[in-house]
């Protein structure tokens, strides 16, 4: 896949990006994270949003007491967080916004890491700039969940060369796979020590007006029920903790 070198050629129609956002939903459940932030760290503290987006984080985490910063490579999607929620937004991409060493006590990364062509370095980068035993949130769809394993058998016995983890099939592209395991070893190589993690299932779409549309519907119902039994929801979040300065982050 060929790497987009201005990621505002993606990123672009706020509008249109964000209808499924639940707006108030997220200003909440960021503002319960940040209590679990302030409960693992014993204080509140300065937090960075990469990948902030509209700001909702931001906002969050200023009205929670947080000094809350965030660094957006979408010019529009900066543009809004300032003007819509009065937070310090950087227009550019991590690396380049050259934040200090030891600088945060918690960097979030909320649909951003499936995102990105070099998800190493953007850990190690993090590492380098949060102070030690700083907290990293991430989450990321689950390439190993019940849900694509037996939607991925199901397009088999339909004779169709199909995959359910190839998606979305249009841009901004998921151009990275994680499961447990692998996220895990990420982690520990860019110098984090995992505290948690979260596996649910999300609720997705169906047509079903037909008889099969039904039984597809109705199947797709009962995996994400028995994922959430089992811990193979299709999604995850988790919580890491910096152990230690990796020293490719300290280059």
């Amino acid at each position: 896949m060929p790497i987009i070198k201005d990621l505002n050629l993606l990123y672009t129609n706020g509008d249109s990006y964000f209808a499924r956002h639940k707006v108030d939903a997220r200003i909440g459940y960021r503002a319960d994270l940040l209590k679990e932030f302030e409960a693992l760290l014993g204080r509140k503290g300065r937090v960075l949003d990469v990948g902030c987006g509209r700001g909702e984080m931001l906002s969050a985490a200023r009205s929670s007491g947080w000094d809350a910063q965030g660094v957006e490579p979408s010019r529009e999607f900066a543009e809004f967080a300032r003007q819509h929620y009065g937070v310090e937004v950087k227009n550019c991409t991590l690396q380049a916004a050259e934040y200090p060493d030891n600088h945060f006590d918690a960097v979030t990364l909320g649909a951003v890491i499936e995102h990105l062509y070099y998800p190493k370095q953007a850990l190690l980068e993090i590492n380098r700039i949060l102070k030690p035993a700083g907290l990293l949130w991430a989450d990321a769809p689950n390439e190993a969940s019940l849900f694509n394993l037996m939607g991925n058998l199901y397009f088999r016995i339909l004779g169709k060369d199909w995959v359910t983890h190839l998606f979305p099939t249009f841009p901004p592209y998921h151009v990275q796979g994680f499961t447990r395991k692998s996220f895990n070893l990420l982690l520990r190589n860019t110098g984090f020590h995992l505290e948690r993690l979260r596996l649910f299932s999300v609720r997705v779409k169906f047509s079903h007006g037909n008889f099969r549309e039904h039984i597809e519907y109705y199947g797709a119902k009962a995996v994400r029920k028995m994922a959430d039994l089992v811990r193979m929801g299709s999604y995850m979040e988790l919580i890491a903790r910096k152990t230690q300065s990796s020293p490719e982050a300290l280059r």
